[in-house]
């Protein structure tokens, strides 16, 4: 009985094993399944490679792929601004007009207008331009205020190159200050007209600014011709602008007259400075003529054989 026992014992517990077995292989056969390796890299990388559309790497060109990947284009930095124009230099307010040489020194003669004035290089001229140099055929200034410099040429009215020796060492003389000279007929005729030159050198004062002179005569023996009736001021008297002299050119300046004088008779015409001024401004000491004489004859009588 006690063997029999154990039998069912035995074959009770082989039953209990078997039932077991069947649960551990399922067991075994569920364990690959929850440790399931990782996706192989393959597959991450076709992922990776997945374009923002969603195609494989697989599926996208080769420039299509490097379309995808390149950054932009940086864009090009703004062209620098451009220099301002260059400023076009005005010529000059002044002509160059004629050149005076005195010993070995050069001098320009400039005129603005009605005024003159003689520069040497180095000069300023208006505290606008400086004289570089000197030429025959042109002078070359500095503009001072751009720091620039221009070419005067020479104009084309102006006078030949005048060549002055220079005064002895201490000489002072007619040849130093400025002088007026008077040129005409000494005699003439009743009725007759004539023309009197009046000169002014401005010796070695460089330029003059001004340069007016008054004609004294008798208004009972002579009279302004009706070329010259403006230059009267007044009974017996006339004035002349002689203005524009500069070293080695005098100014001229021509005067009509009339005889009126009804018999033969003498008479004189005198010349006297009334404003004469320096380039500077400052009135000049001029050498006066003397007085012009003038003798009046009777009418000249035409040849019998005319």
């Amino acid at each position: 009985m006690r063997a029999v026992s154990l039998l069912v014992v035995a074959f009770a517990a082989i039953a209990c094993s078997g039932d077991d077995r069947p649960e551990a292989s399922s067991s075994a056969a569920r364990a690959p399944d929850a440790a399931a390796p990782p996706p192989p890299a393959s597959r991450d990388a076709n992922s990776a490679a997945r374009t923002p559309g969603g195609a494989q790497s697989s599926d996208v060109q080769p420039s299509q792929s490097i379309e995808a990947v390149t950054p932009p284009k940086a864009q090009p930095d703004p062209a620098p601004p451009r220099p301002p124009p260059a400023v076009a230099l005005a010529p000059p307010p002044f002509a160059y007009v004629g050149l005076v040489v005195y010993g070995a020194q050069l001098y320009a003669v400039l005129s603005r207008g009605d005024r003159m004035s003689l520069v040497r290089a180095g000069d300023t001229v208006d505290g606008a331009y400086r004289v570089q140099s000197i030429h025959e055929d042109r002078i070359v200034v500095l503009q001072l205020e751009l720091g620039k410099e221009q070419q005067v040429m020479l104009s084309s009215s102006a006078p030949a190159p005048s060549s002055i020796p220079p005064a002895a060492p201490g000489a002072i003389g007619v040849t130093e200050a400025a002088s007026l000279q008077v040129a005409g007929p000494s005699r003439v005729a009743l009725s007759e007209q004539f023309t009197l030159t009046i000169s002014l050198d401005p010796g070695l004062n460089a330029a003059l600014a001004g340069g007016y002179v008054e004609l004294q005569f008798d208004p009972k023996v002579l009279a302004l011709g009706a070329k010259s009736a403006r230059a009267a001021t007044s009974s017996g008297s006339a004035r002349l602008d002689l203005s524009g002299a500069y070293m080695g050119h005098p100014a001229h300046a021509g005067i009509e007259f009339q005889v009126v004088a009804p018999v033969p008779t003498a008479t004189e015409i005198r010349v006297v400075p009334t404003n004469i001024e320096g380039a500077d401004g400052r009135e000049l000491a001029v050498n006066v003529p003397q007085a012009h004489r003038l003798t009046i004859g009777p009418p000249t009588r035409p040849d019998k054989g005319s």
